[in-house]
């Protein structure tokens, strides 16, 4: 990282809260008017247009007067991100939420930029991220309708768990397989599964997770004036059990442990979501009943997990496999922020690993308490509230998949035809996806921002099925050749809204059947998208491979293709990561196929984009083009926009031109016309990779 890039990163945040404070201001106003505004999700009555020649008559110099500072508000943003739409000589942005720094270390950075170290995609570093400025208030039309689009095959011809589903072998360790518990002699999940030893066993390297309940892990202290080495576990222990009646205390506690930051954390929102948002008797509740509960769990690290925790590290294949009852003991571990060698990134063993202790969760910025952090914390104390009412009583396993660049398929030679496509406007991946695998647009970083000021598809996954987060305590970052994968994960709370709209929604269900591991029919696979900073960048030839073999590698399973589900996904990499929605999905057809899966598709309101994707679907299969075959007029493509000066034409109309001129030409009886059109379409390319097939390990 250079010493310009910092300045520059530092001089946009400074920017960037100077525009946070003012439309704070903006709101305080609004809040003080006697006129009602509605929000960008509101519609107004039509009565209030029957009789109205044109509707900005009913707006008041008022309202005028505030859509004229909002519009300030969001140019000063538009600038800022304004290098997003323009054409660019950097291929990617080096300054996304997932590449803080390149090649995966922080240790340029010094412990005074602590609050610079961040794994979220917020707008600062991801120019195409919901802005927190709000868009000018517009009158909306009455004649304005959302279409719902639904269309491809039926979801009923696709294949789903557990009908689909191999049956599994005995849950037995394996050398890439560890299970931290025994297995159970029945399928009725009474009770929690045991842990795998009775006995605690530590294990203190760079190869296993640092546990808080180590003999090794040590803490500097004072005795009378004497300076003293003491065991941190203890220190946690009496500090935990002492009396925390209220959030001043719990901060008070948690610094204890973790004096070196006592200066450089703040609990703001912490605070904030006490003292503000709950009321006296929910605030008692909380302290006398649920935070008791926290701790107790908390507590219980020793005898809940008692076999060393392997760290999944880049380029090896692992999996691990828990009971949601230690799941659930190393989140709260991670709230009370227990977890040692894990607070900072100068020199540090962890430094190309996401944080887990929450002390970003409890911090508020500058411009006061981010209501988002209020939301969060509602998810997260609702988790801890379920599982300490009711232990759940099933498994999860989390498993790194790599597939060698040896083993990725040869995309130029790739013969394979496109399978089935379901596309919806309508639903979401989580709720409309179940029995499919279903796509996380991951960061490198798994997890993203989720204890920190991020709040979009990824983050908002974790919030919702907390057990994802504990992979933040385990899993290097992913290489470009990797990803993640989470069977059984459990979904406790209900949502609205998205990125600064998100609002917590109260209790979920689970109502997934469990399989003979004890794990629910969910899977996740998580797969980070590259960042883009324009449009054309996106089709290099070698960041072109690199998505599809990402998205390759997610997709991919050594099983027989009768026992693959379909995938579940929607616009990867698209928004905060500059990608364009028609050249990923395109990209995860293509993927898709060369797995053996057929696709569902969400495009979460986008009509347009849904009816488009159908149509280039559709003109693909009737021609039964290859993979390959698309590959070449996607790269044919790429060196057409890139010789010219502005992009004329988009990736969908320019393949169905290129395609029809061909299959013109090849019927023309003139055979130089032939001739010359064949080679147009079919113009050599260097190999870029070795075969088809992948032989990587896949744990089921």
């Amino acid at each position: 990282m250079s010493i310009k890039f910092d300045a520059d990163r530092k001089r946009k945040r400074l920017k960037q809260t100077s525009i946070e404070e003012s439309f704070k201001r903006h709101r305080t106003m609004m809040s003080k008017m006697p006129l009602h505004l509605p929000d960008e999700k509101e519609e107004l009555p039509m009565q209030n247009f029957q009789h109205s020649s044109s509707p900005l008559e009913m707006v008041s110099d008022q309202e005028e007067d505030l859509r004229k500072k909002r519009a300030l508000l969001a140019d000063a943003a538009e600038k800022r991100r304004g290098a997003s739409n323009t054409p660019c000589a950097s291929a990617t942005s080096t300054a996304s939420s997932d590449m803080v720094v390149e090649g995966g270390s922080k240790d340029e950075l010094s412990d005074n930029d602590d609050n610079l170290v961040s794994f979220d995609d917020s707008p600062i570093i991801f120019t195409d991220s919901p802005s927190p400025v709000p868009v000018p208030l517009e009158v909306p039309s009455i004649q304005t309708t959302e279409r719902f689009v639904s269309g491809g095959c039926s979801l009923q011809s696709l294949n789903r768990i557990p009908s689909c589903s191999p049956p599994l072998p005995p849950l037995d360790p394996q050398p890439g397989h560890t299970v931290l518990v025994r297995p159970s002699l029945s399928n009725d999940f009474a009770e929690p599964p045991k842990p795998s030893h009775k006995n605690y066993r530590d294990k203190w390297d760079k190869n296993h997770v640092r546990m808080p309940c180590s003999r090794e892990n040590l803490y500097p202290g004072q005795n009378c004036e004497k300076k003293i080495i003491q065991n941190r576990w203890e220190l946690i222990e009496a500090t935990l059990l002492g009396s925390i009646t209220n959030s001043v205390e719990l901060q008070d506690a948690i610094l204890k442990y973790n004096a070196h930051y006592s200066k450089r954390w703040n609990f703001e929102a912490l605070h904030s979501y006490f003292n503000e948002v709950l009321d006296i008797s929910q605030r008692h509740e909380f302290f006398s009943k649920t935070l008791p509960g926290m701790v107790s769990l908390t507590l219980q690290l020793p005898t809940l997990c008692t076999q060393a925790i392997p760290l999944l590290k880049r380029q090896q294949n692992h999996s691990i496999t828990m009971s949601q009852e230690q799941a659930a003991c190393l989140l709260a571990n991670a709230f009370f922020c227990t977890f040692p060698r894990r607070n900072s990134y100068k020199h540090s063993e962890y430094s190309s690993f996401p944080d887990v202790n929450f002390n970003r969760l409890f911090q508020g910025g500058k411009g006061g308490t981010n209501s988002v952090k209020t939301e969060k914390l509602q998810a997260i104390f609702h988790y801890f509230k379920r599982v300490i009412r009711e232990m759940p009583k099933g498994t999860v396993t989390f498993q790194r998949q790599v597939v060698e660049s040896s083993d990725m398929p040869d995309w130029e030679r790739c013969t394979t035809l496109f399978g089935k496509l379901h596309v919806s406007t309508g639903g979401t991946i989580e709720d409309n996806g179940t029995g499919f695998l279903q796509v996380d647009f991951a960061n490198k970083y798994i997890g993203g921002g989720v204890i920190g000021e991020g709040c979009v598809q990824e983050e908002i996954r974790f919030l919702i099925c907390p057990e994802l987060i504990l992979s933040r305590l385990f899993c290097e970052r992913l290489d470009n050749n990797e990803c993640l994968m989470i069977t059984g994960a459990e979904r406790y709370s209900d949502y609205t809204g998205y990125a600064h709209t998100f609002r917590w929604a109260g209790n979920h269900s689970d109502r997934t059947t469990r399989d003979s591991w004890g794990r629910r029919h969910s899977k996740i696979v998580a797969i980070d998208a590259q960042v883009f900073r324009c449009y054309t960048d996106q089709f290099q030839v070698g960041l072109l491979k690199r998505e599809l073999d990402k998205a390759y590698c997610g997709f991919y399973s050594p099983v027989e293709p009768k026992y693959l589900p379909a995938i579940a996904t929607g616009n990867w990499g698209c928004g905060a990561f500059g990608g364009d929605p028609r050249v990923k999905g395109l990209i995860q057809m293509m993927a898709c196929a060369a797995g053996s899966r057929d696709i569902v598709y969400f495009t979460f309101g986008d009509a347009e984009l849904a009816e488009d994707l159908l149509n280039i679907h559709s003109f693909i299969t009737e021609r039964k083009l290859t993979v390959g075959g698309v590959w070449k007029l996607m790269q044919r493509y790429g060196k057409e926009i890139r010789a010219a000066s502005s992009v004329t034409i988009k990736l969908y109309p320019f393949i169905r031109q290129l395609q029809n001129n061909y299959e013109d030409d090849t019927d023309d009886e003139q055979p130089a016309n032939n001739g010359e059109n064949a080679a147009t379409l079919s113009y050599n390319l260097e190999d870029n990779s070795e075969s088809c097939k992948s032989k990587s390990q896949d744990i089921v």
